[in-house]
């Protein structure tokens, strides 16, 4: 796992919860899944093709994801629902966003020229319940 493509992400992902949501939030040691299992309850996903190939997850736990979704509407929201999915969806495209700016061997079409075409999608949450990442 290469450092460079991975650390923009991560600070990307602190300063949009940190702005967006009023949320202090600390990463813990990136790692390469294995597997289709899910580690959290609600996942947003950005694909990656080009030189680099593969998926980058923000994955949110129920309790997670309702805190930072309630700073972000500024009422208490309770339960998960489409609302949140929608929430944790523009989050990641945020993050996204950030990164697309902010990161290390950026595709050329996004005024950089070091040589990584790295083409980003649309980032699609998904609802992990049961834990198994499938799109809804």
């Amino acid at each position: 796992m290469d450092a460079n493509l991975i650390n923009p992400f991560i600070d990307a992902t602190l300063n949009v919860l940190g702005t967006m949501a009023s949320t202090k939030a600390e990463h813990g040691k990136p790692y390469l899944k294995k597997d289709k299992v899910a580690r959290g309850d609600v996942t947003g996903v950005i694909g990656m093709t080009g030189e680099t190939n593969g998926t980058i997850s923000v994955s949110f736990t129920e309790n997670s994801i309702l805190a930072i979704a309630s700073n972000m509407f500024g009422e208490e929201i309770k339960e998960l629902n489409e609302e949140i999915k929608d929430a944790a969806g523009e989050l990641t495209n945020m993050i996204s966003g950030q990164e697309k700016f902010r990161g290390v061997g950026q595709d050329t079409t996004r005024g950089n020229t070091d040589g990584d075409h790295r083409q980003e999608s649309y980032p699609n949450p998904h609802d992990n319940l049961p834990h198994n990442r499938h799109s809804l």
